[in-house]
């Protein structure tokens, strides 16, 4: 079970999930990160949720350039230096 956190553009509450693991990528020096993708169980469409973790410049170059804050060299590198989730 999992607690997903509501999303940032909605008012709706965090909910508890069972999740379901579709695939696991294994940390590797070549890539530089490691992952995993899951199924909610309280989603039917077949939509998934991508679990992410490596170098803060290499996850960036991965993603959409327009869905990483402005701010994410400012406040980036505070997260960086504990263990947390961007």
């Amino acid at each position: 079970m999992v607690v997903l956190p509501r999303t940032p553009d909605t008012l709706s509450p965090a909910r508890t999930v069972q999740l379901s693991m579709v695939r696991v990528f294994e940390f590797s020096s070549h890539s530089l990160r490691s992952g995993a993708v899951v199924i909610p169980s309280d989603v039917s469409d077949g939509s998934g949720l991508l679990f992410l973790r490596g170098a803060p410049v290499v996850i960036c170059s991965l993603v959409h350039q327009k869905s990483v804050p402005p701010d994410f060299d400012k406040v980036g590198p505070k997260h960086h230096s504990r263990p947390s989730f961007l």
